[in-house]
C-alpha cells in the first residue's frame, strides 16, 4: 500500500493477515478532513468486507464478521474525519 503513514502522522493504514486465508485492514484518518485510502489489492475470489466505520450512524458503525457485506468499491475507501475503518479480506 502506497504512504501507510502520512507526513503528518494523522492518517494511517495497516494490513495484517492472519494466514493465506484472511487478512484485516485498519484504516485510520485523525485529520479533521475525510481523506481516501488506497486498498491492498486483495487475494483472487476474495473481496474487501466493512466490519468497523466509527463515523457512520449506529447500528451501523458495528457489523459482524457472518453479516459483513462486500465494499462497493475494492480499491479505495473514504474515510471521515477522525475516525476509522476496519476491513477484512474474505
Amino acid at each position: 500500500m502506497r504512504n501507510p503513514i502520512s507526513p503528518s502522522g494523522r492518517r494511517a493504514a495497516l494490513t495484517a493477515k492472519k494466514s493465506r486465508h484472511i487478512a484485516f485492514t485498519l484504516l485510520v484518518n485523525g485529520e479533521a478532513d475525510a481523506a481516501d485510502f488506497a486498498l491492498p489489492v486483495p487475494l483472487r475470489g476474495k473481496r474487501w468486507h466493512l466490519l468497523v466505520d466509527t463515523a457512520a450512524p449506529s447500528p451501523g458503525d458495528l457489523t459482524s464478521f457472518a453479516d459483513s457485506t462486500p465494499l462497493a468499491d475494492q480499491w479505495t475507501r473514504r474515510v471521515e474525519g477522525r475516525a476509522l475503518v476496519l476491513v477484512v479480506e474474505r
